[in-house]
């Protein structure tokens, strides 16, 4: 792979409405700014069906056949290989709800680009200004080059950050407060500052809830 040309990368079952075949539409053009572009495909078939063969089509008849690369199905364990080798996160989904392959990415250190207007927006904490306006091709190819002209290591730096507030421990130490608030028992309340040691300031808060529930 060329050292000066973007990675781009989308995980998912390879079905019409994770819109693989919006980014493959989308990379001639992005090939003409970037010819050494690679786009890797991880996924198969799902519950909705599989476009695996129809996508290959899709790239020969595009001339696409050096830039694609389809890995196939990766156990959770392995997907942060993958994702740690990409520069930016396509994910052109028509619809979608709590993504936690966008989560994913973001944790590895990867700049997320996709359609505005779903419930992903509420997780990408920064770069919603450079998603794609409209669910088009020309429109995805845009945002994908104005995030790879941008400076990727502060967007990913930024993505890293957004994706720490979704960490297990964090989101079960919110989960503690509000049960204990709520008036949950004192034994549930040791069990959370356990489980959130890491996070001193969700202790303290959870230590002051406790103090007044004695």
């Amino acid at each position: 792979m060329a050292i000066d040309a973007p990675v781009l990368e989308s995980v998912g079952a390879l079905v019409e409405r994770k819109g693989f075949h919006r980014v493959i539409e989308c990379l001639p053009a992005l090939r003409r700014r970037f010819p050494g572009l690679r786009y890797l495909v991880v996924g198969g078939p799902g519950p909705e069906g599989d476009w695996g063969a129809r996508l290959r089509r899709d790239v020969i008849d595009l001339g696409l056949q050096e830039c694609v690369v389809f890995l196939g199905t990766l156990a959770p364990g392995e997907l942060n290989v993958p994702l740690s080798a990409a520069d930016v996160f396509v994910l052109a989904t028509r619809n979608e709800g709590w993504a936690n392959v966008l989560l994913e990415a973001m944790a590895c250190g990867l700049p997320v680009v996709a359609f505005r207007g779903t419930f992903m927006d509420r997780l990408a904490f920064s770069g919603l200004d450079q998603w794609a306006a409209e669910r088009t091709a020309s429109s995805l190819a845009d945002a994908v080059q104005v995030m790879t002209d941008g400076d990727l290591r502060e967007a990913g730096r930024r993505a890293a950050e957004g994706a720490a507030a979704y960490a297990w421990p964090r989101v079960f130490g919110e989960m503690a407060i509000s049960m204990v608030r709520a008036g949950g028992e004192g034994g549930f309340l040791e069990d959370a500052l356990e489980r959130v040691a890491s996070f001193t300031e969700l202790q303290e808060d959870l230590k002051e809830i406790g103090r007044a529930h004695v």
